[in-house]
């Protein structure tokens, strides 16, 4: 089958495969046509053009695409990064973050109170479950929390670090080192987190 060096509707280029009857649907955009213009070298790419009845690579065409490819890696990256991340929050917290929120600041008024005075609800309901005193539940609400806590801000700061390395990153490589670095760290906080 011949093969046809193509620009597609998208502005990208590609080399597709005719039947010998066959036809591309536009015309204007076909750059190279072996039925036409002879067989295409071994070595043919995308990123060629058309010069005095060759085919010869395109600099510019060849620093366009890798442009495209980085910036298309470095989008995808940084959704890789987010998503991730928000993947470890939802399986800690789930959706229950003002439930928690709620107990951590009830813990946290009856300590102030030396564990004394009003019952506080979501104290006293992880006492009850746990068949536990309200002061050891207030005590583990404030640990518990407080280890979360610890977790979550480091992993804001390295999420926001592999992303900005990742927008500062110049190669395709590069991008790709930081993103298998923050999933070798997002293992390590998944062991911590026993998840």
């Amino acid at each position: 089958m011949p093969k046809l060096l193509v620009e597609k509707p998208d502005g990208s280029r590609d080399i597709i495969y005719v039947e010998y009857t066959g036809s591309y649907y536009d015309q204007s955009k076909v750059i190279w046509d072996e039925r036409t213009d002879g067989e295409m070298p071994q070595d043919a790419c995308p990123n060629m053009r058309k010069v005095n009845g060759k085919l010869v690579v395109d600099e510019a065409l060849v620093f366009e695409a890798k442009t495209k490819q980085l910036l298309d890696g470095k989008m995808s990256a940084l959704m890789t990064v987010d998503l991730s991340n928000d993947s470890i929050v939802t399986s800690v917290i789930g959706r229950r973050d003002t439930e928690y929120l709620m107990a951590e600041k009830q813990a946290q008024a009856y300590i102030d109170a030396g564990y004394k005075g009003d019952t506080y609800p979501y104290v006293d309901s992880w006492a009850m479950a746990k068949a536990k005193s309200e002061k050891w539940a207030a005590d583990n609400i404030i640990e518990t929390s407080g280890n979360w806590r610890a977790i979550q801000a480091d992993m804001r700061s390295k999420r926001l670090k592999a992303k900005e390395d990742i927008r500062n990153a110049t190669s395709t490589d590069t991008v790709d080192t930081i993103v298998h670095q923050w999933y070798a760290y997002l293992d390590i906080i998944k062991q911590q987190l026993g998840i």
